[in-house]
């Protein structure tokens, strides 16, 4: 199937208790990869298993983890979109937003890139804000937070709340609705926006934001035994479940990021521990069918439900893990905006 015949496809999905589940085009049941992924996968299991063990290999540094980070992407926008540079209380951002809506007063998204909180960029999610500025007539501001170790926490979250309460309080000068924020990121970015709502919801109770889209957030705080358990796999069982147990026990993202600051009862890291997540507005839990960090996620939407915020999961089965990051060739990652878009405008 072409790309455009698979994105209609994603048109439909399934409700399954209520997770809405986005098929592999052309597939019934669980368990199947996407060809997108496949072909991914294939590159780099081949015919083995990567994750078996083997000869030691020297342990990367910082910076050759950050090199190795984000995939090609294109843009998929449609409409021109006036884009620039601006630095906001320190803060490097980069705004965009429909040409046609220069001068009017839009809504505002922040995004946040994703990278195991000590890699990535504004660069790895330039066209998906792009996407989301054009598809949702959003302002978008993609924050260039501040990289542990060189920033460790609290850094990056206090940074990338400044950016949002200044353009509350600066919204005429950015022509943005003063009341109107909302927060996304992948990853590691999903993981800042669960501590950014915090920080606005709980901390400082300005309430600025009014939804939350998570794509395949990382959740502090969360212990899962086995991430595998309940996961169909139909193909590349050994290689899937030696990966999805490499990717979870890697500690070097929170141990980075975290230090020896306890995150398990700080509620600032730990968002989904805190009592007062009831306060939370509504989110959009966003996931592949074969991402490590799936059971992390259906444990947070678990907790978002036992507090009784409003919530939405979507599965996109046949994806793993960073599947936004190939926006423009895979039509599940084009997909899952026009998803969160359709949340945010609900």
């Amino acid at each position: 199937m072409g790309y455009q015949e698979v994105l209609n496809s994603l048109q439909t999905s399934d409700v399954r208790n209520g997770v809405t589940v986005k098929l592999v085009p052309g597939r019934t049941e669980d368990g199947w990869l996407s060809d997108e992924t496949r072909a991914e996968f294939q590159a780099v299991f081949g015919n083995g298993n990567p994750f078996a063990g083997g000869a030691n290999q020297p342990e990367p540094t910082i910076q050759d983890l950050r090199d190795r980070m984000g995939s090609p992407n294109h843009s998929v926008a449609k409409h021109q979109l006036l884009i620039e540079n601006v630095v906001i209380d320190g803060v490097l951002t980069r705004s965009y937003r429909p040409a046609t809506a220069q001068g009017q007063p839009l809504p505002t998204l922040l995004f946040f890139h994703g990278g195991a909180y000590y890699g990535g960029s504004i660069e790895t999610v330039d066209n998906v804000c792009r996407a989301f500025a054009d598809f949702g007539n959003l302002q978008v501001f993609n924050v260039d937070y501040p990289l542990p170790p060189e920033h460790p926490f609290p850094v990056a979250p206090l940074a990338i709340y400044k950016v949002l309460y200044y353009l509350h309080e600066h919204a005429s000068g950015f022509n943005i609705l003063p009341d109107t924020f909302y927060v996304s990121g992948d990853s590691a970015g999903g993981g800042l926006s669960m501590t950014t709502t915090y920080l606005d919801q709980v901390v400082f109770q300005t309430k600025l934001v009014k939804k939350v889209i998570l794509y395949y957030p990382d959740v502090p705080g969360v212990t899962v035994e086995d991430p595998t358990a309940g996961i169909e796999f139909k193909e590349f069982k050994e290689a899937l479940t030696g990966f999805f147990k490499a990717f979870t026990s890697d500690s070097l993202a929170h141990s980075t990021y975290y230090g020896k600051v306890g995150f398990d009862d700080n509620p600032v890291i730990a968002v989904i521990n805190a009592p007062q997540l009831a306060e939370f507005p509504p989110v959009e839990v966003i996931v592949g069918e074969f991402d490590p960090l799936r059971k992390s996620n259906e444990v947070l939407v678990e907790k978002l439900n036992e507090q009784g915020v409003t919530n939405k999961y979507v599965r996109y089965n046949g994806m793993t893990h960073a599947f936004l990051d190939h926006l423009g060739d895979y039509p599940q990652a084009e997909d899952a905006i026009k998803e969160a878009i359709k949340f945010i405008n609900e």
